[in-house]
């Protein structure tokens, strides 16, 4: 009897450990590093094609290293005109970021994401989202580009001298 009880609690916590990597999965990593101390630019990456946005969103995940993101571009698969979103202060849920003054402002932020708000910035729009190495239990944060239809989807990444990664996956709103 104690023999059955262990080997259903062994096949319990073996389930739970497969249900908690497979969601670990869902999300598509983005990484870049290709910057030196001196030198820095952004990079935009096509991270998804031909992606249905009718109600949906994109949900962004810290993986523990720091994260600088500039732009999401939604370019739609039938040729019409491409959307450069930037509304990173619209982001959901609210209490999951603040907003920073400069760059020096990020190390003063725990376990939250940074909005760095600088029009002088030379940024497409002067907002860009930011999570340093060291913070440890930051939030997944939800964009809602407000977009129906096929689109492919990139984002603009800051290459640093520092790992730069994060997970992103596309999300149902209406959940």
């Amino acid at each position: 009897m104690k023999k059955t009880g262990l080997i259903l609690v062994a096949m319990m916590l073996l389930s739970m450990y497969v249900t908690a990597f497979a969601a670990e999965a869902e999300f598509d990593v983005i990484t870049a590093s290709e910057g030196r101390t001196d030198y820095h630019w952004w990079e935009e990456v096509l991270w998804k094609s031909g992606v249905e946005l009718d109600g949906k969103g994109i949900e962004i995940k810290y993986l523990g290293d720091r994260v600088l993101i500039n732009y999401f571009r939604f370019a739609p698969i039938d040729g019409g005109q491409a959307l450069t979103w930037t509304k990173f202060t619209s982001l959901m849920p609210k209490g999951a970021w603040v907003e920073v003054d400069g760059y020096a402002a990020y190390a003063d932020i725990a376990d939250q994401w940074g909005i760095r708000i600088d029009a002088n910035m030379g940024d497409v729009g002067g907002q860009s989202l930011n999570a340093n190495a060291d913070m440890e239990q930051v939030p997944n944060v939800t964009l809602n580009p407000g977009l129906s239809g096929a689109y492919d989807i990139y984002v603009c990444v800051r290459a640093t001298h520092d790992p730069n990664r994060f997970g992103l996956r596309v999300v149902d709103l209406n959940e």
